[in-house]
């Protein structure tokens, strides 16, 4: 007997609802300013049930059985009680988080006597009173901060029991990156000293760089007053080491100096939420989670909102004093009030974006590119992974009427903007599979203006030039990311080196059209063909790694503009920023004059210093 609902059982006011089935099992847990009003959704007009899908609510309905409801004093109650209920019993028409197992965390074992410092996954599987910090996209990454971090400070990552009785020591320790607390029995001068090396590692995974180097300072000038010379330079050599390590990382925004960005996406299966860290005015992490929502009635609003009071729970290590928001979690009164009292009002403010201010909207950007790479490189492995790449082929064969099975496929793509930092990609496909050793990168020379055509002739021709003097193979299929337009260029490419015989597509990112040499139209085929979802990855992958290659190509120009600026008298890291926001480049830089300085520096001295730098004696 399917379930009769009836409205008047429900109350006009806040609460929990509980969907379960016959087996009394929950099914979805959900919160609601009006019990009433939000129930009755589901059974009148499911179909604009807060954007979530249609199928998947008629889905959930039909396996109702009853419905238990929870009744709270206010909103916010609703809100920290569903918050809680989903994480107790985990329901399946409700948004779950991925096994965090996937991502890397560094934990900090705060509970023993020397606290060690490592690298895990899956932090359900450790006590709760250390701290852990992730997660993170990239465990290389991870170790390679790590591997500088115990460069100053030397810190324990060992696995023995400590202290113990022994004397013998770790290569770690020979080699001056551990302090060997294994051979420090009761010493409360090394606990000290060990205590202060684990603060710093804290404070440097925070990023409170500021206070680090204020530390180090500190501890200089108290070791100098001492007549502690040898420790005195030591002290001099680590803070030399981490202004080297924290200068290459370019300021956001002297505007920005503690927040948190955060915006989300999803692709039908995953949504990715994605949190950029900025402290000291810099961006010194993203904190990436996934959810999966393939069975889920999924609401962004509700997502956000629920993320937001379980990320900013109680007992975190640290808190941004602000937070914006990529879109309005729907409850955003309520949320900033959770969030301030969980903090202990370290949060400040919780906003929504401001589109308009252009420092925002870049890091929101920013943000959501994060989130649609870290989706769509999830989704490659899931669908290289799941299906038969040799049937693939074949079918790819067949539909492009090739003579033979394309074992190596090579994808080709643009990445500009504006015709400045123009690059261009090359990924290798053998056998279904990436194979990383052929991929390749180009930096346009040809073009400064954007003319994406003339790019990927360019790329084309330089890489082909290789295949005509017997340098490099000849691929089985070349796919071009793009439509007619880029096919034609690439071919004229091809024509002008005399090489035939090369199979080469275009394919349109919009509606996913395959264009050819000899047909008139696009072809398209079936969303689930297998020939469709090689393509999109060899093509996705070759946008993927140009843009990478660009962005890579733009830090290295900010910071070569920085290294310019910040060496002329009067000019830091604040200045070296206005000019550089202000200007954009360095010859717009050269080309200006006092009076135009001027009023970006806010004084007469460091414009002129400016001006002198690039032309000698300042003329006006």
């Amino acid at each position: 007997m399917s379930y009769q609902f009836n409205s008047s059982l429900f109350p006009d006011s806040p609460g929990v609802y509980l969907m379960k089935d016959k087996k009394r099992q929950i099914l979805y847990i959900g919160k609601a300013k009006s019990l009433r009003k939000r129930v009755t959704q589901y059974f009148t007009d499911a179909h604009v049930h807060h954007g979530a899908n249609p199928d998947k609510i008629k889905t959930l309905v039909s396996a109702i059985n009853d419905i238990e409801i929870i009744s709270t004093l206010n909103e916010r109650e609703a809100l920290l009680l569903e918050n809680e209920l989903i994480k107790k019993h985990k329901p399946p028409f409700n948004v779950r988080m991925r096994d965090d197992k996937s991502f890397p965390y560094i934990m900090i074992s705060t509970g023993e006597q020397y606290p060690r410092v490592e690298i895990i996954r899956g932090i359900d599987l450790y006590p709760r009173d250390n701290l852990f910090f992730g997660p993170y996209v990239d465990k290389k990454a991870v170790r390679k901060t790590l591997r500088i971090i115990r460069r100053v400070f030397p810190f324990c990552s060992c696995n023995r029991e400590l202290p113990e009785s022994t004397t013998r020591t770790c290569l770690y320790y020979h080699l001056g990156l551990c302090l060997g607390p294994c051979t420090h029995k009761e010493d409360d001068g090394f606990m000290e000293k060990y205590k202060k090396v684990i603060s710093n590692v804290i404070l440097f995974l925070q990023g409170n760089y500021r206070e680090i180097l204020e530390n180090l300072q500190r501890d200089m000038e108290t070791s100098s007053k001492n007549l502690d010379y040898e420790r005195a330079a030591i002290i001099r050599d680590n803070i030399t080491a981490m202004k080297k390590l924290f200068d290459p990382q370019a300021v956001f925004s002297i505007d920005y100096k503690d927040m948190d960005a955060i915006a989300m996406d999803d692709n039908g299966e995953e949504v990715a939420i994605i949190v950029l860290e900025i402290r000291d005015s810099r961006i010194i992490g993203k904190v990436p989670w996934i959810f999966n929502i393939e069975n889920s009635i999924y609401s962004s609003s509700e997502l956000l909102s629920s993320f937001m009071v379980e990320h900013y729970g109680p007992g975190r290590t640290k808190y941004p004093s602000r937070i914006i928001l990529d879109r309005d979690p729907g409850n955003i009164s309520i949320l900033r009030e959770i969030v301030m009292e969980n903090s202990d009002g370290k949060v400040e403010s919780i906003t929504l974006a401001d589109r308009s201010d252009e420092k925002v909207d870049h890091l929101i950007k920013m943000a959501l590119k994060n989130a649609f790479f870290l989706l769509h490189k999830r989704k490659l492995n899931r669908d290289i992974a799941s299906f038969d790449h040799i049937d693939a082929l074949d079918e790819l064969a067949a539909v492009l009427d090739l003579d033979t099975i394309p074992k190596v496929i090579e994808g080709y793509d643009i990445s500009n903007l504006q015709g400045k930092h123009a690059t261009g990609s090359k990924v290798c496909f053998k056998n279904g599979l990436p194979h990383k050793n052929e991929y390749r990168r180009y930096k346009i020379r040809s073009k400064k203006s954007p003319d994406d055509f003339a790019m990927m002739r360019e790329v084309v021709e330089r890489r082909f030039k290789r295949v005509k003097e017997g340098r490099d193979a000849r691929p089985d299929l070349v796919v071009i990311d793009g439509g007619r337009g880029q096919l034609n260029a690439a071919l004229h490419a091809l024509h002008d080196l005399n090489v035939e015989g090369i199979n080469i597509i275009g394919l349109a990112k919009k509606h996913e059209e395959i264009f050819t040499p000899d047909l008139e139209y696009p072809m398209n085929l079936p969303r689930e063909s297998k020939a469709l979802l090689l393509l999109r990855a060899v093509r996705d992958e070759s946008h993927r790694f140009a843009v990478k290659y660009f962005r890579n190509l733009k830090s290295k120009e900010i910071n070569e503009v920085d290294e310019i600026l910040m060496s002329i008298d009067s000019i830091g890291e604040k200045r070296s920023l206005l000019l550089r926001q202000y200007f954009k480049t360095i010859k717009k830089i050269k080309n200006a004059s006092i009076d135009e300085l001027e009023i970006v520096v806010k004084s007469q001295k460091a414009a002129k210093a400016v001006y002198e730098y690039f032309h000698g004696n300042a003329q006006q």
